[in-house]
């Protein structure tokens, strides 16, 4: 939702910091352990950085098109198969019979393979000439540098007719989900190794002078149910995160007229969303 959603330049405005340079750096489809190695390197090479904010999400769940891809593999070692594996072990996904261990196991094998990969660059060397070349790698979006890498969504939703007719529909099976996520959010477990690499990215960037801040965007997950993602989120320090998704609180961004699909904003959702991400960023540094 980042990349699409979160305007740096009304950010810079609305925060009354005249001195802010914000920059989009997201991308679609970019999860953990990716986000964590991108941004490693990034506060190794600048020391100007004061906050980074993190879409908050659930590790890689590996879906089809990003699959066997370099972009999910490029950074892969094994510190990153563990940490999957173990977020795996930990992770509450469940359905109306229980734990799903084939789920599980399935993506275990994914990160099995996407490591191999990664280890003796299969399918990868293609790439790799291309990126020496300059050129685009196929499937990898490109940054929109000159608006400080956002990337709006055009004012109209998906061109597909049958799913523009049940989008007001999901979107309000999204808002019930969270409202009874917020409601059972004290008996919820979350997943606690996930909490110790997040609570760890943290101190890391402490260590820099950088204030990791994690958002709660209003959306579904790929891998973790709406309830323990959120039991997750709440288990992380309060000065680290900003909660976007009540819809108690933020009932306009589970609008139909806001969204362009029930996983992003169109362009005037993505002005709300941002002044949103202003106000509360506001209340906590003044």
């Amino acid at each position: 939702m980042t990349y699409h959603c979160a305007i740096p330049k009304l950010f810079d405005e609305l925060t009354n910091k005249p001195l802010n340079t914000s920059f989009n750096l997201a991308t679609d489809g970019t999860y953990l352990p990716q986000t964590l190695y991108i941004v490693e390197h990034l506060l190794a090479q600048d020391a100007t950085i004061d906050y980074v904010f993190f879409e908050f999400n659930n590790i890689n769940h590996m879906p089809d098109h990003l699959f066997k891809t370099t972009r999910s593999k490029y950074y892969y070692q094994l510190e990153h198969l563990l940490m999957s594996c173990t977020y795996l072990f930990y992770a509450h996904y469940t359905t109306g019979t229980g734990l799903r261990v084939t789920h599980k196991l399935g993506l275990a094998c994914k990160y099995l393979i996407t490591y191999f990969e990664s280890l003796f660059k299969i399918g990868m060397r293609k790439d790799i000439l291309k990126i020496l070349q300059y050129k685009k790698i196929e499937r990898t979006s490109t940054q929109n540098i000159g608006s400080n890498g956002y990337r709006p969504l055009n004012d109209h939703s998906s061109q597909d007719k049958e799913y523009l007719k049940h989008l007001d529909e999901n979107l309000e099976r999204i808002k019930k989900a969270y409202e009874n996520a917020y409601l059972k959010l004290d008996a919820t477990p979350y997943n606690i190794a996930f909490n110790t690499v997040l609570r760890e990215q943290i101190k890391r960037a402490n260590a820099r002078d950088v204030k990791i801040i994690y958002v709660l965007t209003p959306i579904e997950y790929g891998f973790e149910t709406v309830s323990n993602m959120l039991a997750s989120f709440y288990a992380l320090p309060e000065e680290n995160r900003i909660d976007l998704s009540n819809p108690t609180q933020y009932p306009e961004l589970y609008l139909l007229k806001n969204r362009w699909d029930d996983g992003h904003f169109n362009h005037e959702g993505a002005k709300i969303y941002t002044q949103k991400l202003s106000e509360v960023f506001n209340e906590k540094n003044n």
